[in-house]
C-alpha cells in the first residue's frame, strides 16, 4: 500500500506516492500561490493518475520544517485532514532529514544547510552511515539557525572523515560555505527537501509522530491577534 508524501516547507509544493523505495508518481510546482487549494488539487491528480483512492493509502508523511511558516502550516493541516478522512496514520520528518535522506549512498558525514532567508542559514549535521548499525545516519548536532560568518564554527565529523555540504543555502552563500568547508564536497543537488526526500526519510527510519511545526526561530509571519474585548465604557 502506497505512502503519500507531502513537502511544502520550501519554495514550492511537492507531493508523491511511494511504494517502499520506489516513487510511483510525483508532482512538483515552484509556487506557493493559493498553496492550500493547489496542494489538494495536486494530491487529487496524483490519486487519479495512479488509480488510487484514500482507502488505498497506507500512511501519510509530511515535512514539518523548518522553512516557510505558511507552507509548513498548510502541509501539516492538509496531512491531518486527509489522515482523518482516510483513516490512516500520519507521520512527519524534518526538512533536514528529507534532504539528507536523498544522499543515502554518500559514505561520509553530511552538513545540511538550508536558506533561512533574512540573511541566515538553517543547519544540522549528520554522521557517516557506515559508522552506524544497519547503515543509518545519526544526528550529530542540534538543528540551528546561524549567520553566514558563523559557518566556520559548525561541527565537523569527529572521525575527521569526508563530509558533504548540501542544501539551498549553497545557492546564496556558496563563497562563504567554500571558505568555511575548504575540504568538503559541495553538492548542488538535492537543493533541499522534496516529497521524494520525505518518502526516503520515512523509508530510512526518520518517521516521527511529532506533528508540531519546526520553526527554530520565530516565524516571519504572525497570526492575527484576537480582538480585545469591548468594555462598557467604550460602547
Amino acid at each position: 500500500m502506497p505512502l503519500l508524501a507531502i513537502e511544502t516547507s520550501g519554495l514550492g509544493i511537492s507531493v508523491a506516492l511511494a511504494d517502499q523505495e520506489a516513487i510511483l508518481c510525483r508532482a512538483d510546482v515552484l509556487t506557493r500561490a493559493a498553496a492550500s487549494e493547489l496542494l489538494v488539487s495536486l494530491i487529487d491528480d496524483l490519486m487519479a493518475r495512479t488509480g488510487n483512492s484514500g482507502d488505498a493509502i497506507d500512511r501519510i508523511a509530511v515535512c514539518r520544517g523548518p522553512g516557510s511558516f505558511t507552507g509548513i502550516r498548510i502541509g501539516l493541516a492538509t496531512a491531518r485532514a486527509l489522515s482523518l478522512g482516510w483513516s490512516c496514520p500520519v507521520v512527519s520528518v524534518t526538512a533536514f532529514e528529507a534532504t539528507v535522506a536523498q544522499l543515502a549512498d554518500y559514505p561520509g558525514g553530511v552538513s545540511v544547510l538550508l536558506d533561512a532567508r533574512r540573511g541566515q542559514i538553517y543547519s544540522q549535521m549528520f554522521g557517516s552511515p557506515q559508522n552506524e548499525v544497519g547503515g543509518a545516519r545519526r544526528v550529530t548536532s542540534d538543528a540551528a539557525v546561524i549567520d553566514p560568518p558563523d559557518l566556520a564554527k559548525l561541527e565537523r565529523p569527529v572521525d575527521g572523515g569526508t563530509i558533504a555540504v548540501v542544501g539551498s543555502a549553497l545557492n546564496r552563500y556558496e563563497a562563504e560555505i567554500r571558505a568555511a568547508f575548504p575540504n568538503a564536497t559541495l553538492m548542488k543537488a538535492p537543493a533541499g527537501p522534496d516529497a521524494a526526500g520525505v518518502a526516503a526519510a520515512v523509508e530510512q527510519g526518520w518517521a516521527s509522530a511529532d506533528l508540531t511545526s519546526l520553526y527554530i526561530r520565530p516565524p516571519d509571519a504572525r497570526l492575527p491577534k484576537s480582538a480585545a474585548p469591548v468594555r462598557d465604557a467604550d460602547r
